[in-house]
């Protein structure tokens, strides 16, 4: 076990020990002999039904998840991956303990994709109509995907010396490049979902403190997490030198997007804090919450079966590589989120909800940074390499729903 897993373990010992020891100091002493007043105190669970249930629902969307890699040294693709629109849902069941020693909770918290957004961009350093490069890497390939449908559309950039050499210098400046019209590109339909999920389920203890108008809370416990969905890619897939034209590049017609389906799960230590303000005798409170959690988690990523190309150098035909990038990697996370909003009671024990929240589940994408494919047939065998990096998935919504204590 690692070093940053013992201090995991104990931390949530320290956060279970820290809850046990706070409830059992609210508990009288076996041995003390009971008066008329003891006698009618309360059971550890209290002497009536304390059932606590909260259902709220709403939406969210993501901010963009970056998917660039470079292929080799020279071939860019920069890629990111929206999710637009999401079904945001949460679930609490707890128990009210009594005179006001807190309450155990058990809260769900899921988010559902049902739509997305992608945008791509290939670029390379090759220019038509000339041997040399471009200083920077310019752009070949444009895609992009909304509403399930996708549209690709290939340009040329361009550079000839003798027309294009404006300050005559024998070197492709960014100014003197000119974009020329390719009938390459395609519109056609997509998925509609990724089926991306995450879900988080929190079994805590939390407890109040403070005042009438001011007060505040607290929550320690264990969080369980899990994220399952796909991320999309564009990449180049065949050596630059092989062609100096908008051949090898994911369009997703000749070649399809990359996907890398993506399965993180994990589990550690959670807490929050609450300030509360209260106004015409509780009717109305608004709300602020911070949230964290340690999550140690394996994170999987896996495109399944595709193919690289290279240029058979005794035939002069294109060779097709089967391929795949496959990793698992165990990694301590951190998941951080906020969320503001208003309680409104609405006859004794009835509570309406409507919050906004900001939520970020860090590390919990994995993709490759750069990928090195075959660039002749001797090298096919090998197949590919990739180096990795893993992205964050933030998102912001609302929710609003009802909560009820027996």
């Amino acid at each position: 076990m690692t070093l940053k897993r013992w201090l995991a373990t104990a931390l949530a010992a320290t956060v279970f020990a820290f809850a046990a020891v706070t409830v059992a100091a609210q508990e009288p002493d076996p041995t003390a002999v009971p008066t008329d007043d003891a006698a009618q105190k309360p059971g550890f669970w209290g002497n009536e039904f304390a059932l606590y249930i909260e259902t709220q629902t709403g939406a969210a969307s993501s901010d963009p998840v970056s998917t660039t890699m470079f292929t080799l040294d020279n071939l860019g693709s920069i890629s990111s991956v929206t999710l637009e629109d999401q079904e945001a849902a949460r679930i609490a069941v707890g128990w009210k303990l009594p005179e006001g020693r807190g309450k155990f909770l058990v809260v769900w918290e899921g988010l559902k994709e049902t739509e997305w957004s992608f945008r791509g961009t290939g670029l390379k350093p090759n220019l038509a109509g000339t041997s040399r490069q471009a200083g920077d890497l310019v752009t070949w390939w444009n895609v992009e995907i909304n509403g399930g449908t996708l549209t690709s559309q290939a340009q040329i950039p361009t550079w000839v010396e003798d027309e294009d050499d404006v300050n005559e210098n024998s070197f492709p400046d960014p100014e003197e490049i000119r974009i020329e019209a390719s009938p390459l590109g395609t519109t056609r339909s997509v998925v509609e979902t990724l089926e991306n999920q995450v879900q988080t389920l929190d079994a805590m203890y939390t407890r109040p403190f403070g005042g009438r108008w001011i007060n505040a809370g607290w929550g320690v416990g264990m969080r369980y997490f899990v994220y399952d969905g796909n991320m999309p890619a564009t990449a180049w897939l065949q050596p630059a030198r092989i062609r100096e034209d908008t051949e090898g590049f994911t369009d997703g017609a000749n070649l399809r997007l990359l996907n890398f389906n993506q399965a993180t799960t994990g589990f550690g230590p959670a807490g929050f804090t609450e300030l509360r303000l209260n106004f015409f005798r509780d009717r109305l409170t608004l709300y602020w919450i911070a949230r964290a959690a340690f999550i140690i988690a394996d994170v999987e990523t896996d495109t399944g079966d595709f193919f690289t190309y290279v240029r058979n150098s005794s035939t002069q035909t294109i060779t097709p590589v089967a391929a795949r990038i496959q990793e698992l990697r165990s990694k301590d996370i951190w998941q951080t989120g906020a969320e503001g909003g208003v309680r409104v009671r609405l006859v004794d024990n009835l509570v309406l909800h409507l919050g906004y929240f900001l939520n970020s589940y860090q590390d919990a994408v994995l993709i490759p940074s750069r990928i090195s494919i075959p660039e002749t047939t001797a090298q096919a065998p090998q197949g590919v390499t990739a180096l990795y990096r893993t992205r964050d998935i933030r998102v912001d919504g609302w929710r609003g729903g009802f909560s009820f204590q027996f």
